[in-house]
């Protein structure tokens, strides 16, 4: 062993957790987009309420039924989609991977 150097396997340790916390750096969000519709009259659903339930977030879907959430950390999400006078939706597993889109359609089903 040369003195003043480390040990090989804490330098390969060192390494291993650098290694990590730059992937981890690297993680940029993606983001969730989508569409509601009225299933029974095939029209986009305006003042639907989209929901990331592990986050909290929400969003509103405009006049053509379409909502969006920009900034989302990679991972695995569960959506709720409510209306009033429609039958609440649920999408699990909506899979958002780094620097990605991904898209979610719904169609709420009136509550007679």
């Amino acid at each position: 062993m040369v003195t003043g150097s480390l040990p090989r396997w804490l330098a390969c340790s060192v390494a291993v957790q650098a290694c990590a916390v730059v992937a981890a750096q690297q993680q940029q969000p993606g983001s969730i987009r989508g569409s509601v519709l009225d299933k029974d009259l095939d029209a986009p659903l305006a003042g639907a309420v989209v929901t990331i339930v592990e986050t909290g977030q929400r969003a509103k879907t405009n006049e053509q039924g379409a909502f969006v959430f920009p900034q989302v950390a990679p991972g695995k999400y569960t959506l709720t989609i409510t209306a009033e006078g429609y039958q609440r939706q649920v999408r699990a597993d909506v899979l958002v991977a780094s620097g990605q889109l991904a898209e979610v359609s719904a169609e709420l089903v009136g509550d007679f």
